[in-house]
């Protein structure tokens, strides 16, 4: 099945700090398109990396159906 575009409510998530938008740090619940990151990470301008195991993502988004 493919996506209705006029009605994804959930957009692209960048996760380097020059282009993400509706990060949270340490939220209980996560709103609609919200994320967060657990753990160990090193956060760049273009990316984020695991720096130890066990960290993780978290994010709150509108599957496309």
């Amino acid at each position: 099945m493919s996506a209705d575009w006029n009605d994804v409510k959930s957009g692209e998530t960048y996760l380097g700090t020059d282009q993400t938008e509706h990060f949270v740090r340490g939220a209980a619940r996560l709103k609609l398109n919200e994320w967060t990151l657990a753990g160990d990470w090193k956060t760049g301008n273009k990316a984020v990396a695991l720096n130890k195991p066990n960290a993780r993502s978290s994010t709150s988004f509108t599957p496309v159906m």
